[in-house]
């Protein structure tokens, strides 16, 4: 079973190219770089909400509904009270604050980024600099064009089946197909990955050799 991410209360279904590319239709921020905000934000979690649809206004707005439910306090003048007279010295009040709107639809903002990152992180795509969260462009067509004539001549799936998958998963089955294609030559780990194994390598011969020297003492 996969893994939905939750973002404003939603479920959501995981970014594919598919889902990808009604963001980068709407010139959503999240994909094709800029500011975002609540429409941004609502974009992203329509698109991969289970009930999403071109043709399905009546669910938009069932959904639109609970994500403003969602980006709300759920006691909002006992939150207004408590977070003005708990600086003033009622300290207990502090334990009844909750976030406000505006910090709840940015830590749903930052995850809908961090969703992003994961899924395109494994793509050759170009930033403009290292600390963007979004691309400078979004994945060209010619990229997705290619990986999916790849992904169904080499294993046979078909196009919609690719276009469906997790961009995260289908960044692992491209380096697979990659790795048997180029006979081993091509690298398998994404470098910040190979450091991970590499660390994780040292660590292992570091307890091998403790345990030995254990052994010998013993």
């Amino acid at each position: 079973m996969r893994y939905h991410p939750v973002v404003a209360g939603q479920a959501l279904l995981p970014v594919t190219l598919d889902t990808y590319n009604v963001l980068v239709a709407w010139e959503n921020p999240f994909v094709c770089g800029g500011s975002c905000d609540f429409t941004a934000l609502f974009q992203f979690i329509w698109a991969h909400h289970p009930d999403f649809g071109q043709f399905n206004p009546a669910g938009r707005r069932r959904v639109l509904r609970a994500v403003l439910r969602a980006l709300a306090p759920r006691h909002p003048v006992r939150n207004i009270v408590c977070r003005t007279l708990a600086p003033l010295g009622w300290r207990f009040l502090s334990r009844w604050c909750e976030p406000t709107p505006a910090e709840l639809e940015q830590a749903a903002i930052e995850e809908c980024q961090r969703l992003v990152t994961e899924a395109i992180g494994q793509f050759p795509v170009e930033r403009s600099s290292a600390s963007d969260t979004a691309p400078s462009e979004p994945l060209p067509f010619s990229l997705q064009a290619q990986v999916l004539g790849l992904m169904r001549r080499e294993l046979g799936v078909p196009f919609a089946e690719t276009r469906a998958l997790p961009l995260k998963e289908l960044s692992q089955h491209l380096r697979e197909v990659s790795w048997v294609a180029s006979k081993g030559r091509a690298m398998l780990h994404s470098p910040e990955e190979a450091r991970v194994w590499t660390d994780y390598l040292d660590w292992k011969d570091r307890q091998a050799a403790k345990n030995q020297q254990s052994e010998i003492k013993n």
